[in-house]
């Protein structure tokens, strides 16, 4: 979308369009039309931002949450970029990270998904916001090696009044 500057933003989800419909695409940034609102559960919105504060007194501490401990390498960075960004002429390339992992000196974006079941692969999607974090990281200063981490959480069956359960 265009910025106050009249700068076109280039996001994963911009970008995620442009790979699945460029019409829409181009009716976006050149007929300022959106496309159609299609209705999505909000439980997921509502679970991201409930594993992210899960996350914030960790991250805080420079440690892994013991949801993560044994899973994955490395540590929660102290002081999350959440808005990373590059201005290159007209372009604005712009994200927001969910967490980022230091491991051995390298920065690792980590994003949270939520599904039913474990996927059999990586969605391109999926793939392409990861890579576009990666690259944002290295363009804001950030030593990347080119790793990351997808992390979903899979909602398995246990005593919701204890919690809601999940599987990583």
């Amino acid at each position: 979308y265009y910025s106050n500057s009249n700068q076109i933003r280039l996001s994963p989800s911009v970008l995620n369009m442009f790979a699945e419909c460029k019409k829409c695409f181009w009716l976006k940034f050149n007929k300022k039309l959106e496309r159609p609102y299609t209705p999505v559960a909000s439980i997921t919105n509502g679970l991201d931002k409930v594993i992210k504060e899960y996350m914030d007194p960790y991250r805080k501490q420079g440690i892994l949450p013991p949801l993560l401990e044994g899973k994955i390498e490395g540590l929660l960075i102290k002081e999350l970029p959440r808005k990373l960004f590059i201005t290159k002429n007209d372009f604005i390339l712009t994200g927001m990270l969910d967490e980022c992992i230091l491991n051995n000196g390298f920065y690792q974006p980590f994003d949270h998904k939520t599904r039913i079941s474990e996927p059999a692969e990586i969605h391109p999607a999926h793939q392409l916001q990861m890579d576009f974090y990666t690259f944002l990281l290295e363009k804001n200063g950030y030593a990347v090696d080119g790793t990351g981490y997808l992390t979903y959480y899979i909602p398995v069956a246990g005593e919701l009044h204890s919690g809601l359960p999940f599987s990583l």
